[in-house]
């Protein structure tokens, strides 16, 4: 038989607890510190928009990736260890790395 509160599959026992309204910062042995709302600005809670650049990159990521077969992640790692944006640039590295294959 199942109890009120918690799971037996887990071995959680006792009621079960509602998160609360307010994100916790910390716990001490003597008490909670709750974020007020007044510290939460909803600014600070959005992520950023995307640039017009970071999109372009994106876009030639995508380009290059279906281009030469690889993964996007792959392009991403080689703009990254290179430091070069241009698609010359980038190409020329991936053609290293196929021969080396």
């Amino acid at each position: 038989m199942r109890s009120a509160g918690g799971s037996r599959r887990f071995g959680l026992r006792g009621p079960t607890i509602a998160a609360p309204e307010r994100p916790i910062l910390a716990v001490t042995d003597r008490a909670i510190l709750v974020q007020e709302p007044s510290m939460q600005s909803p600014d600070a809670m959005r992520p950023p928009a995307p640039t017009d650049d970071a999109l372009g990159l994106e876009q030639e990521i995508a380009y290059l990736a279906k281009r030469h077969r690889i993964s996007p992640a792959i392009v991403r790692e080689i703009i990254r260890r290179s430091g070069a944006t241009e698609r010359g640039a980038i190409e020329r590295e991936i053609a290293k790395g196929k021969a080396r294959r």
